[in-house]
């Protein structure tokens, strides 16, 4: 993987940007969700780009399909003491706290029944993982059955 500057900031911005009109925005308008953003200015780090770009897309991605009618999804990327600091939260139906320790395994699913549903093979979230440790990064689950869940994603500063 080929690291380099990037502003972070830019690069979350035109995702929202991008799949706001193209992908989340008809399934949001669909269900009537709110999709909001709050993105720090200038935030750099040595990253891949196109693997980046594939990490959030992921995450925003699941959040639009777990979340339901009238919910909401956010993005926000702020820089705390030693780490900038990346959410992507939703009012979504949650995760049992029984499957959060397995998100991150290979083809592991919540619910086996969603995938001809939902789509998807159970790589995703394994794939980000590897995405944000290759960065030297961490990934972190919190969720609620029935309120949500929300990722945060920290890189070092």
């Amino acid at each position: 993987m080929h690291l380099e500057l990037i502003d972070l900031s830019d690069l979350l911005a035109a995702i929202a940007e991008q799949i706001q009109p193209l992908q989340i925005q008809p399934l949001a308008d669909l269900q009537q969700l709110q999709f909001s953003t709050h993105i720090v200015p200038n935030l750099q780090i040595q990253g891949s780009p196109d693997h980046l770009i594939r990490l959030f897309l992921n995450l925003l991605d699941n959040a639009v399909k777990y979340t339901s009618a009238q919910g909401e999804v956010n993005l926000t990327a702020v820089v705390q003491e030693h780490c900038i600091e990346i959410r992507v939260g939703d009012t979504g139906i949650g995760i049992s706290p029984e499957h959060l320790p397995h998100l991150f395994e290979r083809f592991y699913r919540v619910d086996k029944s969603r995938s001809r549903t939902m789509g998807g093979t159970g790589l995703g979230l394994a794939i980000a993982q590897e995405i944000v440790h290759r960065h030297q990064g961490a990934i972190a689950v919190q969720s609620q059955l029935g309120h949500g869940t929300t990722f945060t994603v920290t890189f070092p500063n």
